[in-house]
């Protein structure tokens, strides 16, 4: 099973529609054992053992609890092995809420995540091409600017100098 669908169902399911026609056993997982410790509307505090030996797991869990559109907040305690979530719903949905936030932490097995260095590589090569465009920008504006100031100079209407000060400002390369 890929990766999108296994998010997507989970996802999904909150849709009044979709929600019964899940079927679990379409996820294959580890056995993850669960209970619930604390529950109020729109908070529910939930043991899992496994959270306190797989990191990895925890980091999956986040991500998929995060992505259900209901969920405001989530907190995991490795040492207390128990995940905290807070959610926008009513006493009327609070089963459904629950049901869909246990098929989470049974479908976050499933999830991929892209290491953080894939996002930092990523990042500097967009500020890299950032600064590089700003340079061949300001060279442009700068070449610009001192051409057509050279030629107003000699126009007595319009005058040039002040063209010719700011391309040699775009040229000068101290901006920064």
């Amino acid at each position: 099973m890929t990766l999108a669908l296994a998010t997507s169902e989970v996802v999904n399911a909150w849709n009044p529609e979709i929600a019964p026609h899940i079927n679990s056993t379409l996820v294959p997982h580890k056995e993850t054992v669960y209970e619930i410790l604390h529950s109020t509307v729109g908070r529910i505090r939930i043991g899992i053992a496994r959270l306190a030996s797989d990191e990895e797991y925890a980091d999956k869990l986040i991500h998929v609890l995060k992505s259900l559109s209901f969920v405001t907040n989530v907190r995991i305690n490795l040492a207390a092995k128990c995940v905290a979530i807070d959610y926008e719903g009513n006493e009327t949905s609070q089963t459904q809420i629950q049901q869909l936030i246990f098929a989470a932490i049974r479908g976050a097995e499933q999830v991929v995540l892209l290491p953080s260095a894939i996002f930092e590589e990523l990042e500097e090569e967009i500020v890299g091409f950032w600064d590089w465009f700003s340079d061949a920008l300001k060279n442009i504006m700068g070449v610009a600017s001192l051409a057509v100031g050279i030629v107003l100079v000699p126009v007595p209407i319009v005058p040039g100098w002040p063209l010719i000060l700011f391309g040699i400002y775009c040229l000068s390369g101290e901006q920064k």
